[in-house]
């Protein structure tokens, strides 16, 4: 009965095991690269900023992050279920047991490393997105009443890309 119940969890490994090697890390790659063309694009002359495609990008962004938490989520749980089963004294059942929350712990590592890297994906749509039209009409208005500004007072946020990929397995 031990075993089974550990079969069983090992079983519903396999998708999220799919999901954090194979399908997630390209979603999250081809994502940014959306980003970047939709931002190259703007730099073409008569370019205008849209809100609408960012928006999207930003939702898109955001379920992907939701999707990664998800299997740390679903991970978490298994890990729960596992530690319920009772080994009742068997040395096959623990060690079959101690192999399994090896494996879930590997795949809870690099599926929070996938979360992280979501995250900062989302921070990289929100800094790529250019401001709207009507965002810098608004802007430029209040900047006519405003003070001047120094150069040396401007603050230039310069961050590192998000190049750094999950382990594999």
């Amino acid at each position: 009965e031990a075993l089974a119940a550990i079969a069983t969890i090992e079983q519903s490994l396999t998708p999220v095991e799919d999901l954090i090697y194979h399908r997630l890390p390209p979603r999250l790659t081809s994502a940014k690269a959306r980003a970047c063309a939709r931002r190259w694009r703007l730099l073409t002359p008569g370019a205008k900023a849209q809100s609408e495609p960012w928006r999207e990008m930003r939702v898109f962004a955001g379920a992907l992050r939701y999707e990664c938490a998800a299997q740390v989520e679903h991970l978490m749980r298994q890990l729960l279920a596992l530690d319920q089963v009772q080994s009742a004294g068997s040395t096959e059942v623990r060690q079959t047991r101690k192999a399994a929350v090896r494996r879930v712990n590997a795949l809870l590592s690099d599926a929070e490393a996938l979360v992280k890297r979501a995250k900062m994906m989302e921070e990289f749509v929100s800094r790529m997105e250019p401001p709207c039209e009507e965002e810098e009409e608004e802007s430029e208005s209040e900047s006519e009443n405003a003070a001047p500004v120094a150069p040396e007072s401007v603050d230039v946020d310069v961050d590192e890309d998000m190049d750094e990929a999950p382990s594999a397995a």
